[in-house]
């Protein structure tokens, strides 16, 4: 193999482009220059920003899908806040369907992590992945708010046990179907706008509520609890059903409304 000359001002130059893609701060082996490029190309372009709050923007990325990692940060409170779009990153008018976010630590704040406005809220993305550890965070309002298009909230299970406020903190998620919960809820919770929301999801929503507090209300679309639990295909009954009874009943310290 032939020798050849590069000016290390040209390698430098490779590099920062390489970290300026990548959201990266760490040195770049000239070894792995080719196939971190490559991958700069691929399908699912990794951000990493180490000490970074919030998303600087989506649109850049001009994928389908996107992963974010966050080691560093304790804080993804208004990551993508849609509600002041003149000032925060933007996931509307994207093409970004699917985003994975991986945080390494527990984080301390996600109140309006992901949040749209009335007067904002076509965004297209349809999945969340998440990765972040959330029971040590007590407001947790707005956290999912006004996502019309998601439609799956997968990683790891939601844990809401630290939060003291969860007001509209799934609100607004008209295409949800699946989520899943671990730990305990303590506080007032409404997902009564999603009216697609499956049996498993609604069932993993109930075995988390709090058996030791007192005059908190869980709001459910009766839309999606007859079609969830309902007795006979097409029946749409299932907010009369004796499986359905029965679960309320295991919740005698909670009030389970259907709107």
């Amino acid at each position: 193999m032939s020798k050849v000359f590069i000016e290390e001002a040209t390698l430098t130059g490779i590099a920062d482009a390489i970290r300026d893609k990548e959201g990266s701060e760490a040195l770049v082996p000239v070894t792995q220059m080719a196939e971190r490029i490559g991958a700069i190309s691929g399908e699912s372009p990794l951000v990493n920003h180490a000490k970074t709050i919030q998303l600087h923007s989506l649109n850049d990325l001009g994928r389908s899908v996107a992963e974010v990692s966050l080691p560093e940060v304790t804080s993804i409170s208004r990551f993508c806040d849609l509600s002041t779009p003149a000032d925060t990153p933007e996931l509307v008018n994207t093409t970004v369907e699917e985003l994975t976010l991986r945080c390494g630590r527990k984080q301390e704040t996600a109140s309006g992590f992901l949040r749209a406005s009335n007067y904002n809220r076509d965004s297209c993305l349809k999945k969340l992945t998440l990765y972040a550890d959330l029971s040590g965070v007590a407001n947790l309002s707005y956290f999912l708010a006004n996502m019309v298009a998601l439609e799956a909230i997968e990683g790891e299970p939601l844990d809401f046990s630290g939060a003291s406020n969860l007001a509209v903190a799934l609100g607004g998620l008209n295409a949800l179907r699946e989520l899943r919960f671990q730990g305990s809820i303590l506080a007032d919770l409404s997902v009564s706008q999603s009216k697609l929301l499956s049996k498993g999801s609604i069932q993993s929503l109930l075995s988390c509520l709090s058996g030791t507090v007192s005059g908190k209300t869980l709001t459910l679309s009766l839309q999606a609890v007859d079609a969830a639990f309902e007795t006979a295909e097409g029946a749409a009954d299932g907010s009369s059903s004796a499986e359905w009874t029965a679960l309320v009943d295991s919740k005698p310290n909670w009030t389970i409304a259907l709107l």
